[in-house]
């Protein structure tokens, strides 16, 4: 193992541990995010002011209800309010849900 004994500046950056993976979001209205695996999907939706409806905030409900498709195309259902950033695939698109 390399030992730092000076450096060129007055302080050094020292990151431990894995890298933190991202995951590329895709939203309806075609805004582009970047976000760590077990992010609020809601924050993140706010934040790329997609308007989502919410009725009871506890997944119980289905008003929020969108379809996640990964690259290979196939999609899962998942209620915004309450879902996290997948750990992968690492490009999903979200889509309003299909279902009645």
């Amino acid at each position: 193992m390399d030992l730092i004994r000076t450096s060129p500046g007055e302080s050094v950056d020292l990151t431990l541990g894995r890298g933190v993976s991202r995951v590329c979001i895709q939203w309806p209205n075609r805004v582009r995010t970047a976000a760590k695996p077990g992010d609020s999907m809601r924050v993140l939706a706010a934040e790329a002011l997609v308007p989502v409806k919410y009725s009871c905030d506890s997944g119980g409900c289905g008003t929020c209800e969108h379809k996640i498709v990964d690259g290979d195309g196939e999609g899962r259902y998942t209620r915004i309010c309450v879902a996290r950033v997948p750990k992968a695939p690492p490009q999903i698109t979200i889509v309003p849900s299909d279902r009645v």
